[in-house]
């Protein structure tokens, strides 16, 4: 293996400074994975998060994971780690970095025994989410920010909440302090005996660093939770981190300002619609997510729907179906006894909606969208249950797809391609490995998977 950069060196690490095995920056989905692992490794975990809580940027604790074998070990629907690679290559346009992404892919599947072995349930049938395949398996009953908080806990973890990094420090060639300061100022020290992971997220809620990165999408809303701002990812740039694809944007239809209730229809690709504000279809519901966008830029992403029937919202877990309900309150959500009672509440042209659902009907009985090529796959549930539901979306910014440059061991790698001794990374804040496009549940599935190796990694990590 290549020899890791020279950096600048901090002369000495602080007298006072708090020490740990392992220190984590971000308490997130990748974070939580990357604790419980470099815990079960027998490692002192330190998990600083400038927020007062875990979870962070996570829409749905109980989103999807893509993974080609079942948690049993039965492959999804005749699904492969080579098929799962190839889709999500050529969907992020041949961007991705080729090792990494396979590390990812053939690791999924170990990783969702693993949440399996820590409590987790998931549903025997994985769906298609924008996933290409069936491969997307939804959590039944505890969440992920649940079942990795409580291990992480019971395995000693220390989290450290309110505390906002100022700062990274190397030392004798290694990534080695944290510097952090709390809101009333405090500032404090952290040194890590073997490594720092940094699993802090990406910049999505950052319209500074939008505008300057992807001013194409500077307008847009976004669903990130507000402590997505990138700050770290600036800093590891600052002691010699290569960053890249920092212009890649991932969108998602999300109810126009409503960040509380984040009701959507959208999970299952066979069984709801785009429509606008004429009644009609204006994409396929399985393009990539670049397509849609674009689509939903081409309609001045405005007046725009989502609609389904009461047995697709009967068929999603309980916390969308609850959001659903909080969106009908909210005025982001509607609900008709008929199309035609819908059409009404949306304020669409009511013939217009009830003849683009029979359309659409029929293209599900004859297995072919004559409109917009939607795959005969996702082309297997009728809309005629009542009562009809329908979600007001936008697009939003979603994830920011560039970011930090990582190994597939999950080191982090300087300008010139080499690892930062001790400097690790996980979850939105790396750059390389989704390309321009993320595929549905390989969100949910990479930041646990990497985190997982990034603490295992990083436990194991013994520099001379």
């Amino acid at each position: 293996m290549a020899s890791s950069t020279s950096l600048p060196l901090l002369s000495a690490c602080t007298s006072d400074a708090k020490q740990s095995d392992v220190v984590i920056i971000g308490a997130g989905h990748s974070g939580l994975a990357a604790a419980v692992s470099a815990a079960q490794q027998g490692a002192k975990v330190t998990v600083i998060e400038k927020r007062s809580f875990v979870g962070l940027n996570t829409h749905s604790d109980r989103g999807l994971f893509a993974s080609s074998l079942s948690p049993k070990g039965i492959p999804s629907y005749g699904d492969s780690p080579d098929n799962h690679f190839h889709q999500s290559y050529i969907a992020g346009s041949s961007l991705a970095d080729v090792e990494l992404l396979r590390a990812y892919v053939q690791k999924a599947p170990e990783t969702l025994a693993w949440l399996d072995s820590l409590g987790m349930r998931f549903a025997e049938n994985p769906i298609n989410s924008n996933s290409l395949w069936r491969r997307c398996y939804q959590p039944l009953h505890s969440g992920y920010t649940e079942t990795l908080y409580r291990e992480a806990l019971i395995r000693g973890v220390t989290f450290v909440f309110d505390h906002a990094v100022e700062d990274l420090a190397v030392r004798e060639n290694k990534a080695c302090t944290v510097f952090t300061k709390t809101a009333n100022g405090k500032r404090k020290t952290w040194e890590a005996r073997k490594g720092v992971i940094l699993c802090s997220g990406g910049f999505g809620a950052n319209k500074q660093l939008i505008a300057q990165y992807a001013p194409r999408y500077k307008d847009l809303n976004s669903d990130n939770e507000l402590g997505s701002t990138g700050e770290v990812l600036l800093l590891a740039q600052k002691i010699g981190a290569s960053l890249t694809g920092m212009d890649r944007i991932s969108c998602l239809p999300r109810p126009p300002g409503n960040l509380h209730s984040q009701g959507y229809l959208h999970l299952d690709l066979s069984r709801f619609l785009y429509i606008n504000g004429n009644g009609k279809r204006f994409v396929s519901e399985d393009a990539l997510r670049p397509q849609i966008t674009q689509a939903f830029f081409e309609q001045g992403n405005r007046n725009i729907f989502e609609i389904a029937d009461d047995a697709t919202v009967n068929s999603y877990q309980m916390d969308i179906q609850r959001d659903l309900w909080r969106g009908i309150e909210n005025g982001t959500v509607f609900r008709g006894k008929t199309l035609e009672d819908l059409a009404e509440k949306i304020v669409v042209p009511t013939s217009s909606l009830v003849e683009t659902v029979s359309r659409y009907n029929r293209y599900v009985e004859h297995k072919e969208d004559l409109e917009f090529g939607k795959s005969q796959v996702n082309l297997s549930h009728k809309l005629e249950v009542t009562p009809f539901w329908a979600v007001r979306v936008e697009m939003m910014v979603h994830e920011t797809l560039g970011g930090l440059v990582v190994n597939p061991l999950c080191r982090v790698l300087s300008k010139d391609g080499l690892p930062i001794k001790g400097l690790y990374a996980a979850g939105s804040i790396i750059g390389n490995l989704h390309g321009d496009n993320r595929l549905g549940g390989n969100g949910i599935s990479s930041a646990i998977t990497l985190g997982k190796i990034a603490g295992q990694q990083a436990a194991a990590e013994a520099w001379t």
